[in-house]
Protein backbone atom coordinates (compact mmCIF):
# COMPACT_ATOMS: atom_id res chain seq x y z
CA UNK A 1 0.00 0.00 0.00
CA UNK A 2 2.62 2.93 -1.50
CA UNK A 3 -0.22 5.04 -2.34
CA UNK A 4 -3.28 6.04 -0.23
CA UNK A 5 -6.39 8.16 -0.62
CA UNK A 6 -6.83 11.45 -0.30
CA UNK A 7 -8.12 12.77 3.25
CA UNK A 8 -10.73 14.60 3.96
CA UNK A 9 -10.63 18.20 2.21
CA UNK A 10 -10.28 20.96 4.66
CA UNK A 11 -12.03 23.46 2.04
CA UNK A 12 -14.55 21.53 1.43
CA UNK A 13 -16.92 24.20 2.87
CA UNK A 14 -16.07 26.14 -1.00
CA UNK A 15 -18.48 23.75 -2.57
CA UNK A 16 -21.00 25.21 -1.26
CA UNK A 17 -19.43 28.48 -3.23
CA UNK A 18 -19.14 26.64 -6.12
CA UNK A 19 -22.23 25.17 -6.57
CA UNK A 20 -23.91 28.78 -6.21
CA UNK A 21 -21.80 30.11 -8.74
CA UNK A 22 -22.66 27.00 -11.26
CA UNK A 23 -25.90 27.72 -10.64
CA UNK A 24 -25.96 31.46 -11.17
CA UNK A 25 -24.64 30.53 -14.39
CA UNK A 26 -26.87 28.03 -15.56
CA UNK A 27 -25.30 25.08 -14.58
CA UNK A 28 -26.17 22.54 -12.26
CA UNK A 29 -24.91 20.89 -9.02
CA UNK A 30 -21.58 20.26 -9.76
CA UNK A 31 -20.15 18.97 -6.01
CA UNK A 32 -21.36 16.56 -3.40
CA UNK A 33 -21.37 19.89 -0.64
CA UNK A 34 -21.99 17.55 2.32
CA UNK A 35 -18.93 15.55 1.89
CA UNK A 36 -15.00 16.38 3.22
CA UNK A 37 -14.12 13.05 2.02
CA UNK A 38 -15.05 13.80 -2.03
CA UNK A 39 -12.71 12.02 -3.92
CA UNK A 40 -13.34 13.14 -7.63
CA UNK A 41 -11.17 15.66 -9.26
CA UNK A 42 -8.95 15.84 -5.83
CA UNK A 43 -5.24 14.45 -6.39
CA UNK A 44 -2.08 14.99 -5.37
CA UNK A 45 -0.44 18.63 -6.17
CA UNK A 46 3.19 17.89 -5.04
CA UNK A 47 5.12 15.66 -2.85
CA UNK A 48 8.09 15.89 -0.89
CA UNK A 49 10.02 12.35 0.43
CA UNK A 50 12.33 12.29 3.20
CA UNK A 51 15.12 9.62 3.23
CA UNK A 52 14.81 8.28 6.82
CA UNK A 53 18.07 6.57 6.27
CA UNK A 54 20.03 9.22 5.46
CA UNK A 55 18.42 10.96 8.76
CA UNK A 56 19.45 7.82 11.31
CA UNK A 57 22.87 8.82 9.80
CA UNK A 58 23.10 11.53 10.39
CA UNK A 59 21.67 10.88 14.41
CA UNK A 60 24.43 8.46 14.58
CA UNK A 61 26.76 10.99 13.74
CA UNK A 62 25.44 13.87 15.99
CA UNK A 63 24.42 12.09 18.86
CA UNK A 64 26.65 12.35 21.95
CA UNK A 65 25.50 8.98 22.85
CA UNK A 66 25.68 5.18 21.49
CA UNK A 67 22.92 4.12 23.63
CA UNK A 68 19.92 3.25 20.83
CA UNK A 69 17.12 5.25 22.46
CA UNK A 70 19.03 8.37 23.00
CA UNK A 71 20.03 8.01 18.96
CA UNK A 72 16.46 7.85 18.32
CA UNK A 73 15.39 10.46 19.99
CA UNK A 74 18.28 12.38 18.16
CA UNK A 75 16.41 10.90 15.08
CA UNK A 76 13.29 12.16 15.88
CA UNK A 77 14.56 16.06 16.56
CA UNK A 78 15.94 15.71 12.96
CA UNK A 79 13.06 14.16 11.17
CA UNK A 80 10.94 16.78 12.78
CA UNK A 81 12.98 19.64 11.24
CA UNK A 82 12.97 17.79 8.08
CA UNK A 83 9.24 17.78 7.76
CA UNK A 84 8.75 21.12 8.96
CA UNK A 85 11.45 22.03 6.14
CA UNK A 86 9.56 19.46 3.74
CA UNK A 87 6.33 21.82 4.26
CA UNK A 88 8.09 24.46 3.41
CA UNK A 89 9.13 23.49 0.47
CA UNK A 90 5.53 22.31 -0.38
CA UNK A 91 4.07 25.56 0.25
CA UNK A 92 6.45 27.53 -2.53
CA UNK A 93 5.53 24.76 -4.57
CA UNK A 94 2.21 25.14 -4.42
CA UNK A 95 2.30 29.02 -4.66
CA UNK A 96 4.03 28.76 -7.70
CA UNK A 97 1.41 25.93 -9.13
CA UNK A 98 -1.46 28.62 -8.46
CA UNK A 99 0.68 31.46 -10.00
CA UNK A 100 -0.11 29.75 -13.10
CA UNK A 101 -2.50 30.56 -16.28
CA UNK A 102 -5.45 28.09 -16.17
CA UNK A 103 -3.81 27.45 -20.08
CA UNK A 104 -1.07 25.35 -18.49
CA UNK A 105 -3.51 22.76 -18.44
CA UNK A 106 -6.62 24.02 -19.84
CA UNK A 107 -7.83 20.53 -20.45
CA UNK A 108 -7.48 19.38 -17.53
CA UNK A 109 -9.20 22.59 -15.42
CA UNK A 110 -11.69 23.23 -17.96
CA UNK A 111 -12.93 19.83 -18.26
CA UNK A 112 -12.85 19.22 -14.30
CA UNK A 113 -10.26 16.67 -13.77
CA UNK A 114 -9.85 18.81 -11.14
CA UNK A 115 -12.90 19.56 -9.38
CA UNK A 116 -13.43 23.25 -8.58
CA UNK A 117 -12.35 25.13 -10.90
CA UNK A 118 -13.66 28.69 -11.41
CA UNK A 119 -12.41 30.83 -13.89
CA UNK A 120 -12.56 33.89 -12.63
CA UNK A 121 -10.55 32.79 -9.42
CA UNK A 122 -7.80 30.97 -11.65
CA UNK A 123 -5.80 27.70 -10.60
CA UNK A 124 -6.19 27.99 -6.96
CA UNK A 125 -10.21 27.33 -7.11
CA UNK A 126 -9.46 23.85 -8.02
CA UNK A 127 -5.66 22.85 -6.43
CA UNK A 128 -6.54 24.31 -3.16
CA UNK A 129 -8.54 21.01 -2.60
CA UNK A 130 -5.82 18.66 -3.41
CA UNK A 131 -2.76 17.39 -1.13
CA UNK A 132 0.49 18.51 0.00
CA UNK A 133 1.97 15.36 0.65
CA UNK A 134 5.16 14.63 3.08
CA UNK A 135 6.50 11.31 2.31
CA UNK A 136 8.89 8.96 3.62
CA UNK A 137 11.58 6.15 2.53
CA UNK A 138 13.17 3.39 4.05
CA UNK A 139 11.87 2.91 6.95
CA UNK A 140 12.85 -0.54 7.86
CA UNK A 141 16.92 0.56 7.13
CA UNK A 142 16.67 3.83 9.56
CA UNK A 143 15.32 1.08 12.21
CA UNK A 144 18.51 -1.26 11.63
CA UNK A 145 20.41 1.74 11.46
CA UNK A 146 19.66 2.62 15.08
CA UNK A 147 18.59 -0.68 16.58
CA UNK A 148 19.90 -3.24 14.68
CA UNK A 149 16.55 -4.73 13.40
CA UNK A 150 13.17 -3.33 12.05
CA UNK A 151 10.01 -3.42 12.53
CA UNK A 152 9.19 -6.75 11.81
CA UNK A 153 10.61 -6.83 15.27
CA UNK A 154 7.47 -6.21 18.12
CA UNK A 155 9.61 -3.45 19.76
CA UNK A 156 10.92 -2.01 16.55
CA UNK A 157 7.13 -1.77 15.64
CA UNK A 158 6.55 0.63 18.66
CA UNK A 159 9.70 2.53 17.40
CA UNK A 160 7.96 2.75 13.90
CA UNK A 161 4.89 4.39 15.24
CA UNK A 162 6.64 7.10 17.05
CA UNK A 163 7.94 7.83 13.77
CA UNK A 164 4.60 7.86 11.79
CA UNK A 165 2.49 9.26 14.64
CA UNK A 166 5.39 12.12 14.24
CA UNK A 167 4.25 12.85 10.35
CA UNK A 168 0.46 12.57 11.60
CA UNK A 169 0.91 15.21 13.99
CA UNK A 170 2.88 17.65 11.80
CA UNK A 171 0.42 17.09 8.56
CA UNK A 172 -2.41 17.68 11.24
CA UNK A 173 -1.23 20.94 12.73
CA UNK A 174 -0.28 22.28 9.11
CA UNK A 175 -3.33 21.50 7.46
CA UNK A 176 -5.00 23.53 10.16
CA UNK A 177 -2.42 26.26 10.01
CA UNK A 178 -2.70 26.92 6.44
CA UNK A 179 -6.05 25.77 5.34
CA UNK A 180 -4.16 23.05 3.17
CA UNK A 181 -4.52 19.73 2.97
CA UNK A 182 -1.24 18.27 4.22
CA UNK A 183 -0.64 14.24 4.40
CA UNK A 184 1.14 11.70 5.40
CA UNK A 185 2.31 9.85 1.91
CA UNK A 186 3.42 6.49 1.98
CA UNK A 187 5.71 7.31 -1.52
CA UNK A 188 5.72 5.33 -4.41
CA UNK A 189 9.45 5.68 -4.64
CA UNK A 190 10.18 2.50 -6.50
CA UNK A 191 13.03 4.57 -8.84
CA UNK A 192 14.02 6.95 -5.62
CA UNK A 193 14.36 3.75 -3.55
CA UNK A 194 17.09 2.82 -5.89
CA UNK A 195 18.59 6.41 -6.57
CA UNK A 196 18.79 7.32 -2.57
CA UNK A 197 20.50 3.96 -1.80
CA UNK A 198 23.57 5.08 -4.59
CA UNK A 199 23.89 8.33 -2.81
CA UNK A 200 24.15 6.81 0.50
CA UNK A 201 26.88 4.19 -0.51
CA UNK A 202 28.80 7.23 -1.80
CA UNK A 203 28.58 8.50 1.08
CA UNK A 204 28.51 5.92 3.74
CA UNK A 205 29.74 2.80 2.35
CA UNK A 206 28.43 -0.33 2.41
CA UNK A 207 26.65 -1.51 6.05
CA UNK A 208 25.23 -4.73 6.45
CA UNK A 209 21.59 -4.73 6.80
CA UNK A 210 21.35 -1.26 5.68
CA UNK A 211 23.19 -0.48 2.71
CA UNK A 212 23.90 -3.64 1.49
CA UNK A 213 21.19 -3.93 -1.30
CA UNK A 214 20.34 -2.01 -4.22
CA UNK A 215 17.70 -0.28 -2.86
CA UNK A 216 16.49 0.66 0.21
CA UNK A 217 12.51 -0.45 1.44
CA UNK A 218 10.03 1.73 0.07
CA UNK A 219 8.11 3.58 2.89
CA UNK A 220 6.65 1.34 5.81
CA UNK A 221 7.17 -2.25 3.58
CA UNK A 222 8.11 -5.10 4.99
CA UNK A 223 11.47 -5.67 3.29
CA UNK A 224 11.28 -8.30 0.29
CA UNK A 225 14.25 -10.64 1.53
CA UNK A 226 12.39 -10.83 4.59
CA UNK A 227 11.08 -14.61 4.67
CA UNK A 228 7.22 -14.63 5.76
CA UNK A 229 3.87 -15.43 4.47
CA UNK A 230 1.65 -12.85 2.62
CA UNK A 231 -0.77 -12.67 5.93
CA UNK A 232 2.33 -12.48 8.33
CA UNK A 233 3.42 -9.31 6.23
CA UNK A 234 0.02 -7.50 5.92
CA UNK A 235 -0.60 -7.86 9.69
CA UNK A 236 2.68 -5.88 10.30
CA UNK A 237 2.34 -3.25 7.73
CA UNK A 238 -1.40 -2.65 8.17
CA UNK A 239 -0.29 -1.37 11.91
CA UNK A 240 1.01 1.27 10.46
CA UNK A 241 -1.36 2.38 7.49
CA UNK A 242 -3.70 4.21 10.19
CA UNK A 243 -1.44 6.87 9.78
CA UNK A 244 -1.04 8.07 6.26
CA UNK A 245 -3.69 10.09 4.59
CA UNK A 246 -2.93 11.32 1.35
CA UNK A 247 -1.49 9.98 -1.95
Amino acid sequence: MCRTVNGADINAKDSYRRNIHSLINGGGIIDDVYSAAQKDGRGNICPVTIILPTLAMEAKESCKSDYPPDVFNRFMEILDEAIDEAKDQLIDRYNHIRSQKPEAAQFMYENHTMAGFIPEEGIKSAITHGTLAVGNLGLAEALTLIFGFDHTNPIGMEYAKKIYQLYKDRCNEYKEKYSLNFGVYNSPAENLSYTAMKKFQKKYGTIEGVSDKEYFTNSMHVPVYKKMDPFQKIDIESQLTGYSSAG
